[in-house]
């Protein structure tokens, strides 16, 4: 099996096992209570129903539930405080089989940045409790390398 079908498939077993975590133990925390970091504009332009003209740090300047945390190598990363999210209905998605699911939230909390890196939030439940520390060892055995995003208080 080649690299790229690997690293999927375990990236899926992995989200598979934190969803069924979510839904039957942390009740979707992240969706209800704490926020989602994103490097895309886009999630928080549609979030916050910002267009083009409208810069994200005037949003954040008035709008408190955003935060935005420029890192090295001017990465801006982007902390979505949800209370809670509107697409959340109890605790499922109610759009999470939906092809108008925003890819921040088809992929969280394991960002694939190519095929040599995995950007964790450290913040969810699931990694937090290490129900799949298997999956990530696999990862960096066999040669990823694993970062933490940054993680604030709510």
């Amino acid at each position: 099996m080649d690299r790229d079908k690997w690293l999927e498939g375990t990236l899926w077993l992995a989200r598979k096992e934190i969803n069924r975590y979510c839904t039957n133990n942390c009740e979707s925390y992240c969706c209800k209570n704490y926020y989602i970091t994103t490097k895309d504009p886009s999630l928080v332009r549609l979030i916050f129903g910002v267009d083009e003209s409208k810069s994200l740090q005037s949003v954040a300047d008035i709008d408190k539930r955003l935060s935005i945390e420029e890192r090295i190598l001017e990465d801006t990363y982007y902390q979505i405080f949800l209370d809670p999210c509107p697409s959340l209905k109890g605790n499922l998605c109610s759009i999470h089989d939906n092809t108008k699911r925003h890819i921040t939230c088809v992929e969280y909390p394991l960002f694939r940045k190519g095929n040599e890196i995995i950007e964790v939030a450290r913040h969810c439940p699931a990694i937090s409790e290490g129900k799949i520390d298997k999956y990530l060892t696999d990862l960096m055995n066999r040669g990823l390398r694993i970062d933490y995003l940054p993680k604030t208080a709510a």
